[in-house]
């Protein structure tokens, strides 16, 4: 998927600033909040703040030519399927249960199709993820050993 490259440069983009923008900042990280949209506006301020976020995105994308986009939640299928149709690899990591992921599903499937690889955070995860898509993804667990005893804690007596 990429050559091997000796250098990078990492840009990480915000939909809203957060306690991480700041850490990243701090570490040299270069970051970008584009504000999408908040809860509790108007829809005519929101489809705005929405389409601005997008173009900044598109503008991004086409000016700086990354070789990876690393989408870190199903939530921005936006950006993935612009991403993707600029020919520019995504990976889309996948960490949403059931419940979220059906209700998104139809963004999910639309994201899936723009992705050149899929990560999920767990079986649990992939299995959702297959139920919707049809697809699987690479299972990398997030901070959490997966347990051969079904999650049960073993208890020393």
């Amino acid at each position: 998927m990429l050559e091997k490259k000796t250098n990078y440069r990492l840009l990480v983009l915000f939909s809203r600033p957060g306690p991480l923008t700041q850490v990243l900042a701090q570490d040299d990280v270069e970051v970008i909040v584009s504000e999408k949209s908040r809860r509790n506006i108007a829809i005519p301020t929101k489809l705005y703040r929405r389409a601005t976020h997008y173009l900044r995105y598109i503008r991004l994308l086409l000016l700086d030519r990354p070789d990876l986009v690393y989408s870190n939640t199903i939530a921005n299928f936006g950006e993935v399927v612009l991403a993707g149709c600029l020919r520019i690899p995504v990976i889309l990591h996948m960490h949403e249960g059931q419940h979220v992921a059906h209700k998104h599903r139809l963004r999910l499937r639309l994201a899936c199709c723009f992705s050149a690889k899929i990560i999920v955070g767990s079986q649990y995860v992939n299995r959702v993820l297959l139920a919707i898509t049809k697809r699987t993804g690479q299972v990398i667990y997030n901070g959490v050993l997966p347990t051969n005893n079904g999650g049960k804690k073993k208890i020393k007596k």
